[in-house]
This record gives structure tokens, sequence and C-alpha cells, in this order.
């Protein structure tokens, strides 16, 4: 599987729960590392943020996950959206997904964000996924923070497995029924 906008990285309606095994690995540790993405049509609300460790020698160590407004002028991250979510470690030696949830952080549809994740110095490398077949754009900054600051671009058409889990604003009108009384 590789790393599919929607499904797997960006913006999901619905958590990853697979290893997306394909593209290259990256290592995320001891770095910041943030990946661009917009958002669909109907994405208002995030309730969760994420991101893939591929590598099994890992040791835990704390990682942080945000959401950055967009600088189209430098086509960079700009401003944290919401709060940075930290509190939680890795789990040593275990590849899978790692992430926040109960999240309630508002966003604009059909919008570009970016997703920074930094992960602390680990005793071995742990890895993500990268993939070249997206439209994203990945750089790195240091540390997370607001606004974001040393932003450094390397590497446009490509993707980390870093996801954010949107919940829609839809809203559904209920139209009442007629009832027929007899005459």
């Amino acid at each position: 599987m590789a790393l599919t906008e929607g499904t797997n990285c960006g913006f999901c309606a619905s958590a990853p729960t697979a290893d997306p095994g394909a593209g290259t690995e990256t290592v995320i540790d001891n770095r910041n590392w943030l990946s661009k993405f917009t958002t669909p049509a109907g994405c208002t609300t995030i309730s969760e943020l994420g991101f893939y460790i591929m590598s099994t020698t890992h040791s835990a160590v704390a990682y942080k996950i945000a959401i950055y407004t967009h600088n189209s002028g430098s086509d960079a991250p700009q401003d944290l959206v919401g709060s940075i979510q930290t509190g939680q470690n890795l789990t040593g030696s275990t590849a899978g997904w790692y992430k926040y949830t109960g999240l309630n952080i508002s966003v604009s549809e059909s919008t570009i964000y970016w997703l920074g994740v930094e992960v602390a110095d680990s005793s071995n490398d742990a890895k993500t996924w990268r993939d070249t077949e997206t439209d994203g754009r990945i750089g790195g900054a240091d540390p997370l923070s607001d606004p974001i600051s040393n932003f450094s671009a390397f590497d446009n058409g490509v993707s980390c497995a870093f996801y954010a889990k949107y919940d829609s604003g839809e809203v559904v009108y209920l139209t009442p029924a007629r009832a027929q009384i007899p005459a």
C-alpha cells in the first residue's frame, strides 16, 4: 500500500489503521517534520492527529503533533491552529499509528494546512514512511512553535504518513411529515 491522501495521510474521514507499507523509510526522531495537505469539502473540525512509526528498534520517547495555517507567499507553514498536542510517548520498539484523540480543532474546508510532528531523540532511529506520489511538500522546523520558525522546505511532491481525522460539518435537515386527517 502507498501513501494515499484521505486514506492514510492528510485529512481523513476515518483514522488509518493499516501500515502504509510503501515509500521511503525516513528518520523522524530528533527532527521536526511538516507536511502540506488540503482539507476536503466538508472538513470543519479535526478530532484526531496522528502519524505512523514503521521502525521497531526505537526507544520510548515523547512526541508532539500540531496543525498550522499556510503562508501562500512563501509556500510554508505559519500560525498554529489550536494547540500543540503533547504529553505522550512512543511505545519502545513498537510500529504503528501514534495519535492524539478527542480534539476539537476548527479548520476551514478546501484550505491548505500543514501537519507537524516532532519526535524526541531516540536511542535508535524512529522512522516513518514518506512517498513521492503525492502533491505534498515537506520541510523541517526547530521546534514546533507558534508561529513556526526556522522552516526549511526540502522536498516538493512528497508527503509523510501524518494524518488529521476530521468530522464533517454536514447539517442534516429533517422535514416533518404531513399528517392526513380524515374528514
